[in-house]
C-alpha cells in the first residue's frame, strides 16, 4: 500500500468500489500517521475533501467510513491549515451527521467505534482553534452532551425520539473532555 503513494490513494478513495475506498482511506491515514510531514501534501492533493465526501455519504459502509474518520483525524492533528479547511468545508456538521446516523442504528455493533473516531476528529478540529470550537457548539453540542451522558439520540421525521445507550467508558470520557475543552 505504501508504494502506491498518497496522490494515487486520494484518487482511489473516490472509487465506486467500497472495498477500494476502504483500503485507500486507511492507507491515507496510515501514511500521514507514520510521516506527519505529509499532512501538507495530503491537503494539496485533496485528501481532506475526498475523505470528507466519504463521511458525507449517507450510504457509506462501516468498512470505509471508519478508516476515513480516523484518516481525517490524522490530517487535522496539530495542523492549522487542515483546521481551516475543516471550518471552510463545515466538516464539523458532517461529523455530527455521522453521529446522527449512529443514533438511528445505521452502523449496528460498530456504533461505539464510529462515535469514538468522530470524537477524536472533533478534538483534532477544535484543539487551539476558536472558530471550530464555536462551530462545534452550534452543530454538535447536543450530541456531545448526550454522549457524555452515555447515550446518543436523534429525532425521526415523525418527531419520534430514538435513543441508544453507550457502554464504552473511554468514549464517554472523551466526550466529557470535549465538553471541558469547549467550556
Amino acid at each position: 500500500k505504501m508504494d502506491i503513494g498518497l496522490e494515487r490513494m486520494v484518487v482511489l478513495a473516490t472509487n465506486n468500489d467500497p472495498q477500494v475506498r476502504s483500503v485507500a482511506a486507511e492507507s491515507i491515514g496510515e501514511e500521514i500517521w507514520q510521516k506527519p510531514e505529509l499532512q501538507q501534501r495530503a491537503l494539496e492533493v485533496g485528501a481532506f475533501e475526498v475523505l470528507l465526501n466519504i463521511l458525507n455519504n449517507d450510504d457509506e459502509g462501516v468498512n470505509s467510513l471508519l478508516p476515513a474518520i480516523w484518516s481525517i483525524r490524522n490530517v487535522l492533528h496539530n495542523n492549522r491549515q487542515a483546521q481551516e479547511q475543516c471550518a471552510h468545508r463545515d466538516a464539523l456538521a458532517v461529523f455530527t451527521k455521522v453521529v446522527q446516523r449512529c443514533a438511528f442504528g445505521q452502523y449496528g455493533d460498530h456504533t461505539e467505534k464510529i462515535i469514538e473516531a468522530v470524537l477524536a476528529a472533533y478534538v483534532a478540529a477544535i484543539s487551539n482553534h476558536e472558530r471550530n470550537s464555536r462551530r462545534l457548539l452550534v452543530v454538535g453540542l447536543e450530541a456531545i452532551m448526550d454522549i457524555s451522558d452515555g447515550k446518543i439520540a436523534a429525532v425521526t421525521g415523525s418527531d419520534k425520539l430514538v435513543t441508544q445507550t453507550l457502554q464504552g467508558e473511554g468514549t464517554i470520557a472523551l466526550a466529557k473532555s470535549i465538553m471541558l475543552m469547549l467550556g
